[in-house]
């Protein structure tokens, strides 16, 4: 959010966590709101972009399709969609990055996250990957038809 305010352009953040929405706080100037991604709080065709960095990968696998859905909704037609997220396999509880802390993950396949993005409206026009943090990554550049 930071760097997409630093290119000029007016961002608005959303998370559940008070903590995260706290931490942001600190670091930028746009509206931060406490939602989940499963019932955005905005008008149809209200933004022209999103980028779902590292979000996915918290929500059940079950409940993904409607979240993409959601940011769908939300996105004029033709607006771009950026999707990060962990390549791998399953979901579940695991220890995080804070001790005794469990946290929900999901990971996917490239195809499988590529045939969810086209079946919730979106055209994937690249994909990627890299390696960082010790996790291996999957990146989406995405069009809301």
């Amino acid at each position: 959010m930071a760097w997409c305010e630093s290119q000029g352009l007016t961002v608005t953040g959303i998370d559940l966590s008070a903590g995260m929405l706290a931490y942001a706080r600190g670091q930028v100037r746009g509206d931060l709101l406490a939602m989940n991604m499963s019932h955005l709080g905005f008008r149809t065709s209200h933004f022209d972009g999103a980028w779902c960095c590292a979000s996915l990968l918290h929500v059940p696998k079950r409940e993904a399709p409607q979240v993409l859905g959601e940011i769908h909704r939300v996105l004029k037609a033709g607006s771009m969609l950026i999707v990060s997220l962990q390549e791998g396999t399953g979901e579940g509880w695991e220890e995080g990055y804070v001790a005794g802390m469990r946290r929900f993950f999901a990971r996917y396949q490239a195809d499988e996250m590529r045939c969810m993005l086209c079946s919730t409206g979106f055209v994937v026009r690249d994909m990627g990957s890299s390696h960082g943090n010790n996790r291996d990554w999957l990146s989406f550049v995405c069009l809301a038809e």
